[in-house]
């Protein structure tokens, strides 16, 4: 994968974040608030009790389900959509059974990395035991690289939850390398967002990342240029976007146009 297309995906996903910075930073606060309410419940509830376990589980969703409808809000902003509230109102309607689905699968892996290890190790030899536990740890680890563009695909094509979830492990097998970089720098700007509170540039840029990273890839199976034998012609498939970006002044980019 060509180190400018990298690039390309960074430079949009800078500018269409800084265009919508304050919706972005809000999201950001509120699920830094959500996380730190998570945080002290154990100083406000008796741990392990069911009121506990229910804040718990509700403070978590509540987080997913933010992701979720930002995730969708994104792609508007990835199209050079300026998100209002109709478009904002109808991303929470249709992102609470994302929000559902990814709440359930992170509670059963957390079971499962909590109760399997231990359950192999009793029943099973140490070798089989360590082999299976491995297993398990790199499915969870493909899972979660294809879910970069899970919600993007979501909320881009019309397909079932499981054909979305195919859909995207075959994105990120065919792009492995570009997946990886794209995990790599998210995780850098998550780590950088831990000196603002996750504020700047926090969660919210990373969603906007994975947006326009899915909205560039997905460009390539469109009108064959992936099943052509050669090398994918970005500077062509790109064009529009490239020009857009080259009209920004230095006002446009201290400004934003939003």
């Amino acid at each position: 994968m060509p180190f400018n297309l990298f690039w390309f995906v960074l430079k949009k996903s800078f500018f269409d974040y800084w265009d919508n910075l304050y919706k972005a930073m809000f999201v950001n606060l509120v699920i830094s608030l959500l996380m730190v309410v998570n945080l002290y419940l154990p100083d406000w509830m008796k741990p392990g009790g069911l009121y506990y376990a229910i804040s718990e589980i509700a403070v978590l969703y509540l987080v997913i389900w933010l992701i979720s409808a930002w995730a969708f809000v994104c792609k508007g902003i990835s199209e050079y959509e300026y998100p209002h509230f109709g478009s904002i109102v109808s991303a929470f309607r249709t992102a609470w059974k994302e929000a559902v689905l990814i709440s359930a699968v992170l509670y059963g892996q957390i079971l499962a990395v909590k109760c399997v290890p231990d359950f192999l190790m009793t029943h099973a030899s140490r070798l089989v035991g360590i082999t299976l536990i491995l297993n398990l740890l790199v499915l969870f680890t493909l899972f979660w690289v294809s879910m970069v563009y899970y919600l993007p695909i979501r909320s881009r094509l019309d397909m079932t939850v499981f054909k979305a979830l195919l859909r995207s492990f075959a994105l990120a097998a065919d792009n492995l390398v570009f997946s990886f970089g794209l995990i790599l720098f998210s995780l850098i700007a998550m780590s950088v967002s831990l000196l603002t509170f996750g504020l700047l540039p926090g969660l919210a840029f990373v969603l906007v990342l994975n947006q326009v990273a899915t909205r560039t890839l997905l460009l390539k199976y469109r009108g064959g240029h992936a099943q052509s034998g050669g090398a994918v012609n970005w500077q062509v498939l790109l064009a529009d976007d490239i020009v857009l970006l080259k009209k920004r002044t230095l006002k446009n980019v201290i400004f934003p146009f939003k």
